[in-house]
């Protein structure tokens, strides 16, 4: 089979196995999104729109310069917490915390809440309670769409929105919410007595089965595949034999890249499908950034211009025939590399493919270290960072040491 009909068996089966995670139930999860169930004629004296959730719910209504919120839950002894986000993510939200101290504003800063305050922004609320009994535990408030104050969080009331919630552990917003929690996508209109209430369903999606198989493809890709591509040229020495250095490093690099498309265009899909904004953060803006490098460094490898041997040899070195007839070229009678005389273009076409794969490979590396430590504060899970660097660090040193023993021989 060639090496293109082998990528394109891999990347079809990387993108069924993305799929059916994406179809697989999930109990637990960052759940987004919702549906509209139906609509009565409107009393804005009351809340007349509901969110269902699986141990609550939100009820809502808004005007032209306020919402008003009541959220219950029927746990009894865990703060509740609501707010709006630009991105569906905690961090850079303003989100309002009832608990055992009452109700106030706080400011999310990564995955650390900081109550705020500015007494003008506290001051955006009002009619805001927050009651715990034996049937569970209630928060209301009306705030402010605009504040009016610098950096203000101003609510779209005629627009889009991403309303976040959560219900905590206990009644100390610090020690966390685990998995209950959730971003909803929520258009806003002001209430009037012609319109129509909204009802909707919150829905528990798979994001981390999606996330998670997300984690495990860019490990292949980045901590196995292209570790050994570079490897396989390093030590190219011990594989010279019908080119097989050459096959190591295509193939391994042409599975990095496949993966790298189909797992960019499953997390723009899933960011499409909770309504966040795509590349708001630097997890986000670099993973873009690698599918672009990726991309443009396999077409100037398959664009890479020929080298040319001076009168001591008779053969060329360059690698640019054909796999399928085993024909890749060599000399197996030069004694080093130091024999060919590569054109000026050669030279700076090695020096920048092999630079821009070392910038990938570390930029990979680092999008698999936020991408653990990203997975762990939203899915409240076990820390997988130190596992990750142990074993990479495994296979880094047996790749080292096959390097080193290349270059001895």
């Amino acid at each position: 089979m060639a090496l293109n009909q082998k990528l394109s068996a891999a990347l079809s089966i990387i993108l069924s196995v993305l799929l059916l995670f994406n179809r697989i139930p999930s109990t637990v999860g960052h759940g987004e999104g919702g549906h509209e169930e139906g609509g009565t004629e409107l009393d804005c004296s009351s809340y007349i729109n509901t969110i269902d959730l699986p141990s609550g719910k939100i009820e809502y209504v808004s005007d032209a310069t306020t919402i008003s919120f009541r959220m219950s839950s029927t746990k009894n002894d865990g703060y509740l917490s609501l707010g709006f986000s630009e991105n569906g993510m905690m961090d850079g939200s303003e989100v309002v915390v009832g608990d055992d101290e009452g109700v106030s504003l706080y400011s999310l800063i990564g995955h650390t809440a900081r109550k705020i305050v500015d007494e003008t922004k506290q001051a955006a609320l009002s009619d805001e309670s927050f009651l715990q009994d034996d049937n569970g535990s209630v928060l209301e408030f009306r705030k402010l769409l605009d504040d009016g104050t610098d950096n203000n969080k101003v609510i779209d009331g005629n627009g889009k929105n991403i309303l976040i919630w959560s219900i905590g552990y206990t009644n100390n917003i610090f020690v966390g919410h685990g998995t209950n929690r959730g971003s909803i996508p929520l258009t806003l209109t002001p209430c009037s007595k012609g319109g129509k209430a909204t009802e909707l369903t919150y829905e528990e999606k798979n994001t981390k089965n999606l996330f998670l198989v997300h984690g495990i493809f860019a490990i292949v890709a980045f901590a196995v595949c292209m570790p050994i591509a570079i490897a396989a040229v390093t030590a190219r020495s011990l594989f010279m034999k019908d080119g097989l250095w050459f096959k190591i490093h295509s193939f391994t690099m042409g599975l990095a890249s496949a993966i790298t498309i189909a797992l960019f265009t499953m997390s723009v899909y899933s960011v499409n499908q909770k309504g966040s904004s795509h590349f708001h953060n630097a997890h986000g803006i670099i993973g873009l950034i690698i599918t672009l490098a990726l991309t443009i460094h396999v077409v100037f490898a398959v664009m890479r211009p020929s080298s040319h041997l001076s009168p001591k040899s008779a053969h060329d070195t360059d690698y640019d025939t054909t796999e399928e007839a085993g024909t890749i070229e060599k000399d197996e009678n030069l004694e080093d590399e130091e024999k060919v005389e590569k054109t000026l273009l050669r030279i700076v076409w090695e020096r920048v493919h092999r630079l821009l794969g070392l910038v990938i490979v570390i930029a990979g590396f680092y999008q698999i270290h936020s991408g653990l430590v990203i997975y762990k504060d939203l899915y409240a899970t076990k820390d997988y960072i130190m596992i990750f660097w142990i074993v990479t660090g495994v296979l880094l040193s047996i790749l080292a040491g096959v390097i080193f023993y290349s270059k001895k021989k």
